[in-house]
């Protein structure tokens, strides 16, 4: 076997008809080496085999497949055109004479290549065993049609495959291709081809029209169509040359082509260009035609108009910016695009050319030399500023500044004094997008979202089963997700049938902690089933592009049934005061099929420390539930909200019925305060069903944070019973994490 050829043409044949009877060499075409089955040129001799033909095919020398020792059944010898440019042709045939004598001969193939030599898959012709009967007897030839890869660049290759004995000793001669083009049109300027579809002007072709004064100034550039066909090339547009683009005026066709161009003829044609104003002027040439492959053939043209005057141009992104424009664009970046309110500015440079050849621009109108106007004026600024002087075909530059202040379009228009005799001011519109990364932005606090109504400003992924799920009152699908909300009916929670190790994600709005004091977030969780997974609670200080800081993590089962109560997190997020952060709320399915996660009333809260605490001492006080503050409540009224005195964890019962009673009367005041009564049974009590959302025959209140204690001094009157050293023990206070787990006094 053989290594491949090098993917690439070596030798591009473009002129027909082409042929090869290897007389002085192998022209072009490339063999394999490295062993001694290999083709190998021959003049009239006998091959080393002792099978190849006597002599060429009506010529001397010709191409075998030399195969002395070592003979190996099955090897392959291959043969390699130089590559066939038919990208032209109307019909294409691909001919050679060939010669295979002897027992066990082998096999020849003949393939085609339409990537240059990279792979063979179109098999055109093949023989296999013997043809000829002596060595002496005429070649065969054989013609191949070649239309179906018209259009197209293509290499040919002749494979010879060793047979099973000694003898393989394949010849071929007289290779040759025939083509016919119909016509061909190829266009010139200044004695160089243009070709079809080129964008880039240039002097060498004349299709750079090179600096014209704007007064007084006009070229003329002659251009030739040649008809490199076989038949009539017929120009079929009206006009024949069309002129198009943004500066077509400037522009004009002042000699017409004749039509139809003979096979191998010519014509011309002539374009003035006759500029209207300084700096780049820019158009595109159509010549609509009968060839079929360049039909229409199309070229850039362009030339600069100049003046001997000062004459200002401003350019954003390369791209001229015509004075007076009022349609802002990305591409001469007068559109400055989407920026986030939040976090983002955007900055675009503008230069300002001063397009004369003789006096200084002067910009007139006095520091920063670019006045912005217009409705959002304040959202764009010149934090660059240009030089007041420009030389005769000088520039300088400016930056202006977007920062949106709020959502939406946001315009203004800038306006440059200058000395230019027809273009003071020079003014045009801009205009950019505020738009929020953010998803929402929130400055006043508290925040709560309890989705009740929907989910607000909060976010969720989609796109899979496994994701945040809002619902009401019911079981979610897994079977294993709360009975009921903690505030309300609606909660969230992942929905994760088969959708082991699954991730979903929920995105709050940014808060702007710029004003805070004592900011905090909390949320309730539910966390019960077995194979729970993981709830994460991550932070990110980039409107959400990156979540690095992780606040909280909760991996398995937390609550010891459906309606165990939900257990709230609270977080400190002081350490982010004068930042924006967003926060994501991150559930990971376990290993098995059960991982509803729920978590209800997500809030932020910004609360001061108070002027008047316990004993004076107001520096982090996180919890003060007094009975005089808080509370507006009548004598006998339930107590739906004890407002906390502390940092905001005010005490709520989860249902309604659950609420214990306010009292201020003789009977019932302590040291004449008044008091929150809860009036509870003290027999047959159990955690996970007493202290559970659903339960509304026992009061008890819920805060979110706040219990931070060593020592706990509590006067209870109880009103139905005796407190007596055989009475056993009394819980008041449950702050165990985990209900379910060792629920033990607290105090220590």
């Amino acid at each position: 076997s053989k290594s491949l050829f090098a993917q690439t043409c070596g030798t591009t044949i473009s002129t027909y008809p082409y042929s090869q009877g290897f007389e002085t060499g192998v022209g072009g075409w490339t063999q394999d080496a490295g062993d001694n089955f290999d083709w190998t040129r021959d003049s009239g001799g006998t091959p080393s085999a002792g099978t190849g033909p006597n002599t060429g095919n009506g010529s001397t020398w010709y191409m075998y497949i030399e195969t002395s020792s070592p003979r190996v059944n099955g090897d392959i010898a291959n043969f390699e055109s130089p590559c066939f440019n038919l990208t032209s042709a109307s019909t294409a045939t691909f001919s050679f004479f060939y010669h295979m004598f002897g027992g066990n001969i082998g096999s020849l193939h003949v393939e085609l290549s339409t990537d240059n030599g990279s792979t063979y898959p179109n098999l055109l012709w093949s023989q296999n065993g013997p043809v000829q009967t002596s060595n002496g007897q005429a070649y065969n030839q054989v013609s191949l049609n070649l239309n179906a890869y018209v259009g197209q660049t293509v290499k040919i290759r002749f494979r010879g495959v060793r047979g099973a004995s000694w003898d393989g000793d394949i010849a071929i001669d007289d290779v040759a291709m025939a083509v016919t083009t119909g016509p061909e049109i190829n266009v010139r300027g200044n004695g160089t081809n243009i070709v079809d579809g080129d964008t880039t002007p240039s002097l060498a072709d004349d299709t750079d029209f090179g600096n014209v004064d704007v007064t007084v100034g006009t070229n003329p550039n002659t251009f030739t169509i040649q008809n490199l066909g076989t038949s009539n090339l017929n120009l079929t547009g009206t006009p024949r040359v069309l002129i198009g683009g943004t500066h077509a005026a400037d522009f004009t066709v002042t000699a017409t082509p004749a039509t139809p161009i003979a096979a191998s003829g010519s014509t011309t044609f002539t374009i003035t260009f006759n500029p209207s104003a300084a700096g780049l002027r820019t158009a595109n040439v159509t010549i609509a035609n009968n060839d079929s492959n360049e039909n229409p053939y199309n070229f850039n043209i362009q030339g600069n108009g100049t003046t001997t005057l000062q004459e200002m141009n401003v350019q954003g992104n390369a791209v001229d910016i015509v004075d007076g424009d009022i349609t802002p664009s990305f591409a001469d970046d007068t559109d400055f695009g989407n920026v986030d309110i939040t976090s983002g500015t955007q900055v675009n440079t503008f230069t300002i050319q001063n397009q004369g050849t003789s006096l200084n621009l002067n910009l007139t109108g006095g520091s920063p030399y670019v006045a912005v106007s217009g409705t959002h004026a304040a959202d764009f600024t010149v934090t660059a500023i240009p030089s007041a002087t420009i030389a005769a075909g000088g520039s300088t530059t400016f930056n202006i500044t977007f920062n949106p202040s709020a959502l939406g379009l946001r315009t203004a228009t800038l306006t440059i004094a200058n000395n230019d005799t027809d273009e003071n001011p020079y003014n045009f519109n801009i205009q950019g997008t505020g738009t929020d990364a953010c998803g929402g932005y929130v400055t006043t606090y508290p925040y709560i979202e309890d989705f009740e109504s929907g989910l607000g400003q909060i976010a969720q992924d989609t796109g899979d089963n496994f994701d945040w799920t809002r619902d009401s009152s019911g079981t979610p699908t897994a079977s294993t997700g709360p009975s009921d909300a903690t505030s309300g009916t609606y909660y969230m929670y992942t929905e994760s049938d088969g959708n082991n190790s699954s991730t979903a994600n929920l995105f709050t709005p940014c808060f702007d902690l710029s004003g805070t004091t004592n900011p905090r977030l909390t949320l309730h969780h539910h966390m019960y089933g077995s194979n729970i997974g993981t709830l994460n609670i991550d932070l990110s200080t980039d409107s959400g592009s990156t979540y690095p800081i992780n606040l909280w993590t909760q991996t398995g089962q937390i609550q010891g049934a459906n309606n165990s109560s939900y257990i709230p997190i609270s977080i400190d997020l002081s350490a982010y005061i004068g930042q924006t952060i967003k926060i994501r709320i991150q559930g990971i399915v376990g290993a098995g099929n059960r991982s509803d996660i729920a978590i209800d009333y997500i809030s932020v809260i910004d609360k001061s420390d108070p002027t008047i605490a316990p004993g004076g001492v107001t520096s982090d006080l996180a919890l003060w539930l007094k009975g005089t503050e808080g509370l507006s409540y009548s004598d006998g009224q339930s107590v739906s909200l004890w407002q906390d005195q502390g940092r905001g964890s005010d005490a709520r019962p989860y249902k309604t019925g659950q609420e214990p009673t306010y009292r201020d009367n003789p009977n019932r005041n302590v040291n004449f305060n008044p008091v929150v009564e809860f009036d509870n049974t003290y027999s047959s009590f159990t955690i996970d069903s007493d202290f559970s959302h659903d339960n509304t025959s026992e009061e008890f209140l819920t805060g979110d944070f706040g219990y931070y204690t060593q020592d706990i001094f509590i006067v209870l009157i109880p009103d139905d019973t005796t407190i007596t050293n055989s009475f056993g023990f009394m819980d008041v206070i449950c702050g165990d994490s985990t209900l379910d787990v060792n629920p033990t006094d607290t105090t220590g």
